[in-house]
């Protein structure tokens, strides 16, 4: 919610403030057929980067396939 707040993106947009764009200071939104140049403030670079740090990565999602005797 802050995030969208602090930069004026959309919703559909918030998929795009990545870590790497968070690192960089600025994300670019490509939303029906327009592309926007997002500048994101210092202060929620901050805090998106130490949200990133404290939060664990997905756990991958496959099945192991069950082996047949």
């Amino acid at each position: 919610m802050e995030s969208i707040c602090a930069t004026g993106v959309r919703v559909s947009g918030v998929r795009y403030l990545t870590v790497e764009a968070a690192a960089a200071g600025r994300a670019t939104v490509t939303n029906k057929g327009k592309t926007r140049e997002i500048l994101l403030p210092a202060k929620l670079c901050r805090k998106l980067l130490k949200h990133a740090k404290k939060k664990e990565p997905p756990r991958a999602r496959y099945s192991v396939p069950k082996t047949v005797r």
